[in-house]
C-alpha cells in the first residue's frame, strides 16, 4: 500500500490506494469498471444496513416514509453545501493559502503545521455544518421528532448518505483501492460524527438536557472530524493511528449510542412520561 493525496473540493486529503486495485494496474477498461461497481456495492450495502438498523430498531412510534426521505435527501444537501462553500473559501484573503495546500510541499514535509491543521479544522468546521443545521432547522418542531433515538436515527441517516456520496466520488476519481480502503476505516464515520448533535438536540427538545450541551456536540462533532484529518494529513504514524482508533470508535461508538438512547426512552415510556407532550410513547 502507498499513500498519496489527491485534491478533493478544494481540500488535499490523505488517501491510500492499490496499484492492483487501480487502473495502472488493471489490464482491462472491463475490469476497472467491475473493480469499481463491486466497491460502490458494497458501499452501498453498508450503508442501507445503517439505515435498516436505525429504523428496524426504532421502538418507539414508526417514523413516517417523509421524515427518513428528508434524512436522506439532506445528506445529498449537505454535500453539494460543502462543495459551494469550500470553492467560496478559496477566493478569501488569506484562506486560500489553508485550502490550496501545496501537494509536493506536503509530501516533503515542508508545509507548516499550522496549515495543515486550520485545513482540516475547515473541513470539520463546513461538513459538520451542512449536515447539521439544514435538517436541524427542518425536523426540530416536527411532531415525529420526539424520542432520544430519533436524534441518532435522522442525524445518523443524513451523515451515512453524505458519507455515502463523498465515498463514491472518491471511489470514481481515484480508484477501486481507495473505496475499499473507505469501506474498511470509515464505513458509518460520518454518522458517528453527526449523532452527538442529534442525540443533544433531541434531549434538548423533550426538555432534559440544555442547550449548553447542544452547542457542545455541534462544536465537538466539528473538532473531532477536524483532528481525524488533520491525523491523516500529517502522514505521522502515531497520528495515522490515532486518527484510525477515532474512526473506529465512532464506527461502533454510533451503535452502541443508540442502544443507549432506546434504554433511555424505553425508561421515560415506563416512568409514564408519554403523556408530556414532546416526549415518545411505545409502539403498540
Amino acid at each position: 500500500m502507498r499513500r498519496h493525496w489527491r485534491k478533493v473540493n478544494n481540500f488535499y486529503r490523505f488517501r491510500y490506494s492499490d496499484d492492483r486495485l487501480t487502473p495502472k494496474g488493471c489490464g482491462s477498461k472491463i475490469g476497472i469498471m467491475l473493480q469499481l461497481l463491486f466497491v460502490i456495492g458494497l458501499q452501498i450495502a453498508l450503508a442501507s444496513f445503517f439505515i435498516y438498523y436505525v429504523i428496524h430498531n426504532d421502538h418507539g412510534q414508526k417514523e413516517p416514509k417523509t421524515g427518513i426521505n428528508a434524512a436522506i435527501s439532506f445528506g445529498l444537501i449537505a454535500l453539494i453545501i460543502t462543495a459551494v462553500v469550500t470553492t467560496f473559501i478559496k477566493t478569501l484573503p488569506g484562506l486560500n493559502e489553508v485550502t490550496d495546500l501545496n501537494r509536493d510541499a506536503i509530501q516533503a514535509g515542508t508545509i507548516d503545521i499550522t496549515y495543515l491543521f486550520l485545513a482540516a479544522m475547515l473541513i470539520g468546521v463546513v461538513e459538520e455544518t451542512a449536515k447539521a443545521l439544514p435538517l436541524a432547522l427542518f425536523i426540530y418542531k416536527k411532531p415525529y421528532f420526539n424520542e432520544l433515538t430519533d436524534g441518532i436515527l435522522y442525524f445518523g441517516i443524513t451523515g451515512i448518505v453524505f458519507g455515502l456520496a463523498e465515498s463514491i466520488i472518491y471511489t470514481l476519481m481515484s480508484g477501486a483501492g481507495v473505496g475499499l480502503m473507505r469501506i474498511i476505516i470509515t464505513p458509518f464515520l460520518h454518522a458517528g460524527f453527526s449523532m452527538w448533535f442529534g442525540y443533544a438536540l433531541a434531549r434538548y427538545k423533550l426538555h432534559i438536557g440544555g442547550l449548553t450541551p447542544v452547542l457542545f456536540a455541534f462544536v465537538g462533532s466539528m473538532v473531532l472530524h477536524g483532528l481525524y484529518d488533520f491525523g491523516l494529513f500529517t502522514g505521522s504514524t502515531e497520528l495515522i493511528i490515532g486518527s484510525l482508533m477515532l474512526a473506529l470508535s465512532l464506527n461502533v461508538g454510533v451503535f452502541l449510542m443508540y442502544r443507549h438512547a432506546q434504554k433511555i426512552d424505553a425508561k421515560l415510556v415506563a416512568a409514564g412520561l408519554e403523556d408530556k407532550p414532546n416526549l415518545p410513547t411505545s409502539k403498540k
